[in-house]
């Protein structure tokens, strides 16, 4: 009798697999053949840019990170004039787009399943695009710092996050333009 109801119960499975694969599939395929949005006209136009360093919520303290309070400013800054893409201007009123680069350590619930408890800390990077004209957020990122490395990785991982965040800017904004319909110019 246990071997038939592990047969009834397999064939019930197996079943359900096939009902349910053409609809996930489906589904998929939903996502997978929508057309791209156009990335906002200011980012892939705009030949002047302002780099605004709106700061963080937590100080960069010496035996977190080296380099001070300025250092993702600066680097950031370098890694976006040697692009060469945009001009960097020195106030936003010269500039056709702002770059708001934040750090900031989030508080949040520590994870159950780390058993620790407690409060973490979630350092990351936000970038905001801004339109000078509107002042409308046209796009941002977030990356974060690999907070499972050892506190003497510190550095590096500031320096990798800082790197991605510029690498996510010069990605959005190398995309061909597209239109509204999704294709590409």
């Amino acid at each position: 009798m246990l071997k038939s109801a592990k047969t009834v119960t397999s064939c019930i499975f197996f079943t359900i697999a096939l009902v349910a694969a053409p609809v996930l599939e489906a589904q998929q395929a939903k996502w997978e053949k929508a057309p791209p949005a156009p990335v906002p006209a200011p980012i892939l136009t705009s030949k002047k840019a302002f780099i605004s360093n709106a700061g963080g919520d937590v100080d960069i303290s010496p035996d977190h990170y080296s380099g001070g309070r300025d250092r993702a400013y600066n680097q950031f800054y370098a890694a976006i004039k040697g692009w060469g893409r945009y001009e960097l201007v020195p106030g936003p009123c010269d500039a056709d787009l702002i770059l708001e680069l934040h750090f900031t350590a989030l508080s949040g619930a520590a994870s159950i399943f780390s058993r620790s408890g407690g409060v973490e800390q979630r350092p990351q990077f936000i970038l905001v695009i801004l339109d000078l004209k509107t002042h409308a957020v046209l796009w941002s990122f977030t990356e974060y710092l690999d907070k499972a490395k050892p506190h003497s990785t510190h550095d590096q991982q500031f320096d990798q996050a800082i790197d991605r965040i510029a690498d996510d800017l010069k990605d959005l904004a190398s995309r061909p333009a597209a239109t509204a319909d999704g294709e590409k110019k």
